[in-house]
């Protein structure tokens, strides 16, 4: 056998024996890929909020699915931009929704006399003088708007001097709901307030008088008054009307007084 022969021959016998020797004894072909083709996701950026501001959508663009998005918020190309917060708190008029600021702050001096509503009792006259603070509730809403006016609430602090032969003293606060029967703006503004509050005394001390019985006395307000303004800001105050101090039947001495009388003041209005 010539040498060329012999090559060839080891050739035959040798190959297939590698190439079986080198592939794992359990091999298995690779399945074919059945099905619609699969498509790589689409990466998607969150969306950055920031109050006071829009949200701008490009075209084609889904929309958000977010918890609390409103689709008012979004500003599509080629409309107007919409002003206000994104966080949609805000009002109408600008505000917030929350509890407004304090509208005013007052200090009135006046003086109130006993008159004969209910049992009578010995004089019991004094001065006062109160300091207020108010804040505004806004206008009444009906199915044509809102009503001319608004509402106020009021907390009071009064001092009094009792003039009379009987105690010399009372002190104490009260809460007023007032109704102001103009819109803002005008130079008279007349209200009406309704308060309940207590007072601390020393006129039960005497014995000899029924009208007041104990140290601790309720105090009730029913009230009009008008606000004559001087400056945008500044309001000289005219008030006048019944002011009721009693324990409700807590104290066996309980007349009660019953005072007509009137105050005088001025008012500063925040923001006027």
């Amino acid at each position: 056998m010539t040498l060329r022969a012999r090559f060839i021959a080891i050739l035959t016998v040798t190959l297939p024996v590698t190439v079986f020797a080198q592939a794992p004894g359990n091999a298995i072909a690779p399945p074919i890929p059945t099905g619609p083709p699969l498509v790589a996701p689409v990466e998607v950026q969150p969306t950055t909020w920031v109050e006071g501001s829009n949200i701008t959508l490009s075209e084609g663009a889904a929309l958000p699915t977010q918890p609390g998005y409103v689709l008012s918020d979004a500003v599509w190309p080629g409309t107007p931009i919409r002003s206000g917060s994104a966080c949609n708190f805000d009002q109408q008029d600008g505000s917030n929704g929350f509890l407004p600021n304090p509208a005013s702050v007052s200090i009135m001096s006046g003086a109130y006399f006993s008159g004969r509503l209910g049992p009578t009792i010995p004089a019991f006259n004094y001065v006062l003088a109160s300091l207020r603070q108010t804040w505004d509730l806004g206008s009444t809403m009906t199915i044509n708007g809102p009503t001319p006016g608004s509402w106020e609430f009021v907390a009071d602090l009064t001092g009094a001097n009792i003039v009379t032969n009987y105690g010399n003293w009372f002190a104490g606060g009260a809460f007023f709901l007032r109704y102001n029967w103009t819109e803002s703006g005008s130079f008279f503004m007349p209200y009406t307030q309704g308060g309940v509050g207590a007072v601390l005394n020393d006129a039960y001390k005497t014995p000899w008088q029924k009208a007041v019985g104990q140290e601790f006395e309720f105090y009730l307000h029913v009230e009009a008054g008008v606000k004559c303004f001087i400056t945008p800001n500044l309001s000289l105050d005219f008030e006048g009307g019944l002011q009721h101090i009693s324990n409700g039947g807590l104290a066996r001495r309980n007349y009660g007084v019953n005072a007509f009388g009137g105050s005088v003041g001025l008012t500063y209005h925040f923001g006027g």
